[in-house]
């Protein structure tokens, strides 16, 4: 693994052409600089599916959701994308159930939305969280229920699951799946935590679906998360421990199965919070300040 560190001036230009702009810009245009600019008043809300222009950077924005829609609209952390493969589709939870939407990328204008509240066939929800889209159906999202260890395919077009794994049979009654994270092309690999009934960490376990194969499972109960990078081939396994000489992170070849530490401290600086792409991890440097991108 080659690590890269930036700090915040290697990140944006040089001091030497680091050009701040102190004043307003009164026309909104499209910037191409390297500029700091003034907040401006915001601009008035307009309700749920109107749209502003940002008056810095001229970039179009709309309000999704407003106070009809919920009492605490959000969308999940951000490594579980909200919008689908072709952004025709997105999920965000309305503070009382999740919400899927249909929208027009073109036009930029949403054109439905239905409560996510249909059960599965054996019964029970989906957690929506960790509902994570398909990378090839852009009518398909992937999600585990809350009362055991099943994996389900839901087709938002049909309103139909499809149920992917079932991993009820190998681990302890009672065990549930938590966190999950996939590979995103091909939705091949996919990883979870793992709790027991009383919601103790109990380990985490990566699945293959070619093979439909549990490739990579550890007993644990020192675990934050895991996550699969973007290609499937790598595992980052974030442990919760942080400290001079404490092993952070744990990064696993799916392939070879070799595991290599990351102390939180030097000399490795491993990720603090992070997100994987193509066989890389990008994530700040919890003792400098800097953000730290590595070849996994």
């Amino acid at each position: 693994m080659k690590k890269h560190r930036f700090s915040l001036f290697r990140l944006i230009g040089s001091v030497s052409i680091f050009q701040i702009v102190l004043s307003i810009n009164v026309f909104a245009e499209i910037k191409r600089d390297y500029g700091t600019y003034p907040v401006p008043p915001a601009p008035p809300l307009p309700a749920a599916g109107g749209t502003i222009i940002d008056p810095t950077f001229e970039t179009t924005i709309m309000r999704l959701t407003d106070a009809n829609d919920g009492p605490d609209c959000v969308n999940a952390y951000s490594y579980w994308p909200t919008f689908n493969v072709n952004n025709t589709r997105l999920l965000v939870h309305s503070g009382i159930a999740p919400l899927l939407y249909r929208f027009d990328p073109v036009n930029f204008t949403i054109i439905d939305k239905a409560i996510w509240d249909t059960p599965t066939p054996i019964g029970g929800s989906v957690g929506w969280e960790d509902a994570i889209w398909s990378g090839s159906d852009p009518d398909v999202i992937y999600a585990h229920d809350n009362i055991g260890m099943h994996l389900w395919a839901y087709n938002a077009a049909t309103q139909t699951y499809t149920l992917i794994a079932d991993f009820t049979s190998q681990y302890n009654p009672g065990d549930y799946l938590w966190q999950m994270s996939k590979s995103i092309k091909n939705d091949n690999v996919f990883a979870f935590t793992r709790r027991d009934r009383r919601y103790n960490i109990v380990g985490y376990l990566v699945w293959k679906r070619d093979t439909n194969q549990v490739i990579y499972n550890v007993n644990t109960t020192q675990l934050d998360e895991v996550q699969v990078d973007k290609s499937g081939r790598y595992l980052a396994v974030k442990t919760g421990q942080q400290g001079a000489g404490a092993i952070e992170v744990q990064v696993v070849d799916l392939k070879t199965l070799t595991v290599e530490n990351l102390t939180d401290n030097g000399p490795d600086y491993a990720p603090g919070h992070s997100d994987n792409g193509n066989k890389i991890v990008v994530g700040a440097d919890n003792w400098n300040n800097q953000v730290t991108y590595r070849t996994l």
